[in-house]
């Protein structure tokens, strides 16, 4: 399966490195490439990641803009400007940059959130709180999702 599911608990090393979850590591394989790509969330107190797909998807998305305009540079500024591309070394493991783990308030635990074609990595406790603020807030518009075609 190429999408990154489930939310997995970890712990910052003390050399700032994290274990990135074998089932994300499994999602990103199938695409044969160990890259993924970070980035501080421009709403949220949270680090995005993405595989180089989703990445190219949110890129495609800012060249469908009008080129220069204030929507497309701001956007772009946001979603492009602090990205940063990383790989994982053969125990799995990469180093959170201190950049992203001030960003989310990260000092030694975070969780890994899959959601879908990309991922999150919260402080646990911040992660709590916006699940329940989502959750409300879901109850409250009351969203659906439009029915794809059938297998």
């Amino acid at each position: 399966m190429r999408l990154f599911l489930d939310s997995h608990s970890a712990r910052l090393d003390k050399k700032g490195r994290v274990s990135f979850p074998a089932s994300f590591r499994t999602a990103l394989e199938r695409f044969e490439n160990r890259s993924f790509y970070l980035r501080p969330h421009h709403l949220l107190d949270c680090i995005e990641g993405f595989s180089e797909p989703a990445l190219e998807q949110v890129d495609a998305s800012l060249a469908a803009l009008d080129a220069y305009s204030e929507e497309q540079e701001l956007l772009s500024l946001a979603l492009l400007g602090d990205t940063s591309a990383l790989t994982y070394d053969a125990e799995g493991r990469f180093s959170l940059a201190p950049k992203l783990q001030t960003h989310a308030h990260i000092e030694e635990a975070l969780v890994f959130v899959g959601l879908g074609e990309k991922f999150q990595i919260w402080e646990p406790v911040r992660l709590e709180r916006r699940k329940i603020e989502a959750l409300a807030l879901l109850r409250a518009q009351r969203p659906s999702l439009p029915r794809g075609p059938r297998p």
